[in-house]
Order: structure tokens, then C-alpha cells, then sequence
């Protein structure tokens, strides 16, 4: 996959090849706001910027609240969701933008390796649909294609009224890389007890047989 050339200087719809596009919740400008797919509609909250880094990497920032795209705890594993957060150094704020094809384009975030991808089945993801990272699977779900906005066109975002009786949604547990790397030494930690352990036993039944 070949990377893609993007204005900088200007707002994209990150529109789904199944349908939708990326939007932060509206009327929200606080850390954590949740990151959906939203129905095709001209609003601040669906508009993004590729902020160049040194690296080479795009960092996501929304108009409407100008916070970025950003994977809670810098999760690292399939199902971590993502939310929009204020610029921060940090690498779970870092995304590639690459071809795929035809198809459309993959959003990769260069922490993971892993790709902006939603919540659903395999035929596709619903409206209201969480965004999130999943490992690369060339799914419909993992493919996106830019357009700018017409000039005029954009509305401020407007404000969400939760609806009633709405029922939490439970956010699935998310390894971030801090914690994968403790759990690996912990690991590797555990092992070397079991060898130390092991050559000690290995020392007294040898030890014993001697007396004998």
C-alpha cells in the first residue's frame, strides 16, 4: 500500500465505503467525547484536519472542538475504541494514511500497527457504530475515502440530547502498551523463577541420592 498525499491546510470528510462518516459526538468538547460513524451530513463534528509530525505521521483534529483522534489508554490491541483528546505528545495520537487500491484508503495508528476500524458484523457497520483499532483484514468496515466539504456548506455541530431509558454501553477492555510491556517482563520474570525453582529441585534429588 502506497501513502496518500493530503492538503494540510485543509478540513476532509473521512467518509466509509459502506456508508456514513466519521464524527466526534456533538456539542461535546471535552476530553473523552466519543468518536461514531454519523449519518452524511454537513457539520463541524465531521470535519478533520491532518496535522503533520516530524515522523511523517497525521495527527486527527476535529473543527468542531479542535481535540484529536486519539486510541483510549494508547491501547493497543483489537477492540481498543477511540475518543477525541487534547494534542498531547503522545503516540497513540499518531495515524498513517495509506492506499489500499481502489478500494479507498486504511488509517493506521503507528502505535498498534493496527487500523481505524468500527464496531459491527461483517456485512458492515450501523450508524452510531463505535470507532475503533482492529488488525488489518482489508474489511469494508477498515476502508475510508476523503472529500472537502462544499464552501458554505458546513453547521456548527449540534448538541446531543441523551435519549431516555438508554442503556450504557459496556466499552471492552483495552491493553495499552505500557501495560503489555509490564505484563512481557512480568513474564519473562515468572519464567526465569520457574527455571531457578526447577534447577533446585533438580540440586536436592541429586543431593539426596548422594546420601543414600
Amino acid at each position: 500500500m502506497a501513502n496518500i498525499k493530503i492538503e494540510t491546510d485543509k478540513y476532509y470528510y473521512i467518509a466509509s465505503v459502506g456508508g456514513g462518516m466519521l464524527e466526534a459526538e456533538g456539542g461535546n468538547s471535552e476530553n473523552g467525547a466519543a468518536v461514531r460513524l454519523g449519518s452524511e451530513n454537513a457539520a463541524e463534528n465531521h470535519l478533520w484536519k491532518f496535522i503533520p509530525t516530524e515522523n511523517g505521521a497525521y495527527k486527527l483534529q476535529n473543527k468542531a472542538s479542535g481535540k484529536v483522534l486519539d486510541v483510549v489508554m494508547a491501547g493497543i490491541t483489537d477492540g481498543c475504541w477511540l475518543h477525541l483528546w487534547e494534542n498531547v505528545d503522545a503516540a497513540s495520537q499518531l495515524w498513517t494514511v495509506v492506499l489500499a487500491g481502489s478500494a479507498g484508503i486504511k488509517i493506521k495508528s503507528t502505535l498498534s500497527g493496527k487500523v481505524l476500524d468500527l464496531v459491527g458484523g461483517e456485512d458492515g457497520a450501523e450508524l452510531g457504530a463505535q470507532a475503533q483499532i482492529w488488525q488489518d483484514v482489508n474489511g469494508k468496515r477498515q476502508l475510508w475515502n476523503l472529500s472537502e466539504p462544499v464552501e458554505n456548506e458546513v453547521q456548527p455541530a449540534k448538541e446531543e440530547v441523551p435519549a431516555q431509558e438508554e442503556k450504557p454501553v459496556q466499552e471492552p477492555k483495552c491493553v495499552s502498551s505500557e501495560i503489555a510491556g509490564v505484563k512481557s517482563e512480568e513474564n519473562k520474570l515468572e519464567k526465569s523463577a520457574k527455571k531457578e525453582t526447577s534447577k533446585k529441585r533438580g540440586h536436592s534429588k541429586k543431593t539426596a541420592k548422594k546420601k543414600n
